[in-house]
Order: C-alpha cells, then structure tokens, then sequence
C-alpha cells in the first residue's frame, strides 16, 4: 500500500493526457481540483502515517532504555 502511495506521489502531476477535444473550461478546473484534492489528502496520509510510526517506535526502545541502568560513567553509584 505505502508503495501505491509512493507511485501516486512520483506520478507527473501535471499529467500529459491525449484529449482529442479541448475540454471545456469547468470540467478541466473540475479535473485539476479534483486532482489536487487527491494528492493533497495522499499527502496528509503519507504524512500522518510518517508521524503515527515516529511516534510509536521508540516507546518501546525508550521504556526499555529508562527501565534499564545508563552505560558509561553517568551511571548513579
């Protein structure tokens, strides 16, 4: 699924699309909001996912590292 997003996001946004007709004005400003809409909420989801992760990840490694005496010389004696 992260790699679909990663595609959408390599994806050439202004896209090249073989249109015989010129479209009329509303529907192309149509197209391009609707394209925009799309990559904006595939962002925010790539972003909250990156956020959900970073912040998950070291709960474990930071309850072990407080639960377990420092290395080195701040150790308390």
């Amino acid at each position: 699924m992260l790699m679909l997003m990663l595609g959408f996001l390599l994806w050439p946004l202004p896209l090249p699309l073989p249109l015989p007709l010129p479209l009329p004005l509303r529907l192309r400003l149509r197209l391009r909001l609707r394209l925009l809409v799309l990559v904006l909420v595939l962002v925010l989801v790539i972003l909250l996912w990156l956020v959900i992760l970073l912040w998950l990840l070291p709960l474990p490694l930071l309850l072990r590292a407080g639960s377990a005496p420092l290395p080195g010389p701040h150790r308390s004696r």
